[in-house]
């Protein structure tokens, strides 16, 4: 094989390489960061559709925007350990960010799920990948 060959080969498969790492972005899985906290300082709450939380977070990642939802691990085993894999309600559609510290700040958010069940209670990342949630927290929905 001769070198221009050899170049348009190597170019061939970056190209291939580069385009498999952008897809493999929309699989990403959420990873934990820092911890969420009822403002009690509890861990975990329960009640219906229509329950109102007030929630904090730290350990975010510094001057990032983040959202209030519920999620759970999502349908693909083994993400049980990572934080609103899938967001199943919106809590609080108000984006905030974390401070440079990576704390958010008390958040108001009402639970509109009425599926029973317990669900993970996390600031998901508004970044185009949502790959950081802050972990700690749960809500049952009875």
């Amino acid at each position: 094989m001769d070198n221009r060959m050899r170049k348009m080969a190597i170019a061939g498969f970056s190209a291939i390489a580069g385009m498999l790492a952008v897809a493999s972005l929309a699989w990403a899985c959420t990873a934990p960061v820092g911890g969420t906290w009822y403002a009690d300082g509890s861990t975990s709450k329960s009640g219906p559709a229509g329950t109102v939380v007030r929630v904090f977070a730290s350990g975010a990642f510094p001057d990032l925007a983040y959202t209030l939802v519920l999620g759970d691990a999502g349908p693909t085993p083994g993400h049980g350990d990572h934080a609103c894999m899938r967001t199943v309600d919106v809590l609080n559609p108000t984006p905030r960010f974390a401070t440079t510290t990576g704390f958010i700040s008390t958040t108001v958010g009402t639970v509109h799920l009425s599926t029973t069940g317990t669900y993970q209670l996390c600031f998901k990342d508004n970044s185009l990948a949502n790959t950081t949630g802050t972990s700690g927290a749960s809500f049952t929905v009875i």
